[in-house]
């Protein structure tokens, strides 16, 4: 067991009371914490590779909820080997997290402190930065963001986190702050990249994922600055199989940024047709992404049937379905021979586009059904959670509920998770309940309190809200 690795002060408490004080006379509240402890103390009971992450789902929900105590008592049951050198990092990231949501950051920074320092006392930062930056809390996002190149070899979650603060500054408006950030973080990479000799470790690895974050928010600009090193970067590479590897990533960005002319020509440098093919699946995707599926089409129209991996289809239909082309989404869909496979990506697929409550997600979840029903054995398990998980978007309960009965208990558990969640905010918090403690596997039946408590406290906020 861990033991009482951080006592918390009572100035640390009576500071955690402020961010709780909305939770403290919320009806209901007491319930949520029940269900919540209730959770909490099957974690022993749980296998122990799965606990850290559960301890830390149950954890940040109770701080939620305002009880700390609870939260801190979850995450002191993950069983541990007396001699273990284990770090307890991810055990805390829910609390820390929830901690910087609700306003209590120094409270959440004074727990990760003495934690070891390795990755996920990283993480555990990055995630109270983001928290913080979420909330428009920048100053304080940067104090976080500033502790980890305290942390050894933690430089790339350093400049993750900048960019993820970067990203809230843009949408917060301001625009030169997050550039002097953005440039913050790619000194920290290249700064890493040049005292990491031999280590394999190279910026240009980590570009492309920071331009897809800072396109996702809309900062081109940015997400240009990015792209001009790493088109150097490619350019410079001597090595055959890291500069193929570059240009790909080099077309996809410049895809993602809009400049389809230049990915294009780039994805004609790559000599090998498997390279080049699988090049323009990704700038067809971006297009349909980006509103032109017709375009897309044509663009992928003559490419090999080789190139055509299950993950590109996967990939591809899903850039057209986002676009409105769901019937082209089902038609690429076709391309797969197998149909556990199909049933695969078109299981992804519908649950995407009950997520964004499409009008062709029930027919897809039909479809995937269906082929999965032909493939037998064959199928992947995951094609019934991501079934169930849809049927419950979709609000078709005694469905969703079916599928989970003919789960196994491992397969059951993201299901219950998400389902108990969509009961209770369908205003069905009793049958949320019932069958959370309808569940025998206790792994299942601490993630349906949890999803039951999760729901119920999204109630309570929205009611304090709009009061």
């Amino acid at each position: 067991m861990i033991g009482n690795h951080k006592v918390l002060s009572a100035t640390l408490v009576l500071s955690f009371a402020v961010a709780g004080a909305f939770a403290q006379n919320s009806p209901g509240i007491t319930e949520v914490r029940s269900l919540l402890r209730e959770a909490g103390k099957l974690i022993p009971e749980i296998e122990e590779f799965q606990q850290s992450s559960a301890a830390s789902n149950i954890a940040g929900q109770q701080v939620l909820a305002g009880d700390l105590a609870g939260a801190l008592e979850t995450v002191h049951s993950v069983k541990r080997p007396q001699d273990s050198t284990a770090s307890y990092g991810f055990d805390y990231y829910g609390i820390a997290w929830t901690l910087s949501k609700t306003g209590s950051w120094r409270v959440a920074m004074d727990l990760v402190r003495d934690l070891p320092d390795d990755d996920s006392k990283a993480i555990d930062y990055l995630g109270i930065a983001e928290s913080l930056a979420a909330r428009g809390d920048f100053e304080h996002a940067l104090v976080a963001a500033r502790a980890i190149p305290t942390i050894p070899k933690a430089s790339s979650r350093f400049a993750d986190t900048l960019v993820g603060v970067c990203s809230q500054q843009f949408k917060a408006g301001d625009a030169t702050a997050a550039t002097a950030i953005l440039k913050e973080a790619l000194e920290a990479v290249e700064s890493e990249q040049i005292n990491a000799q031999g280590s394999g470790y190279t910026a240009a690895m980590w570009y492309p994922g920071a331009i897809q974050r800072l396109v996702v928010v809309g900062n081109t600009a940015a997400a240009s600055m990015v792209l001009e090193r790493l088109h150097r970067a490619a350019a410079e590479e001597k090595d055959p199989s890291r500069k193929a590897q570059l240009l790909r990533y080099l077309a996809a960005s410049q895809a993602r940024v809009g400049d389809f002319t230049a990915a294009l020509l780039t994805a004609r440098e790559l000599g090998e047709r498997e390279q080049h093919d699988a090049a323009m699946l990704t700038i067809a995707g971006e297009q349909a992404r980006q509103g032109d599926a017709a375009g897309a089409r044509r663009l992928v129209a003559d490419l090999s049937a080789k190139s055509w991996s299950n993950l590109a289809v996967e990939e591809f239909a899903e850039a057209l379905s986002k676009s409105g082309d769901s019937v082209g989404a089902l038609d690429t869909v076709k391309r797969i021979p197998a149909p556990e496979d199909r049933a695969y990506v078109l299981a992804q697929l519908a649950l995407q586009q009950a997520g964004r409550k499409e009008g062709g997600a029930a027919l897809t979840a039909i479809l995937a059904m269906e082929n999965a029903r032909r493939a037998g054995d064959a199928v992947n398990p995951f094609v019934f959670e991501l079934s169930a998980v849809t049927r419950g978007i979709l609000g078709d309960f005694p469905g969703a509920r079916q599928i989970v009965s003919n789960l196994s208990d491992e397969h059951s558990v993201w299901p219950l998770w998400n389902l108990t969640e969509q009961l209770v905010e369908a205003g069905k918090k009793s049958d949320a309940m019932a069958l959370a403690h309808a569940q025998e596997f206790p792994r299942a039946r601490a993630y349906a309190l949890l999803g039951t408590a999760t729901s119920m406290l999204e109630r309570i906020e929205a009611e304090r809200t709009h009061k």
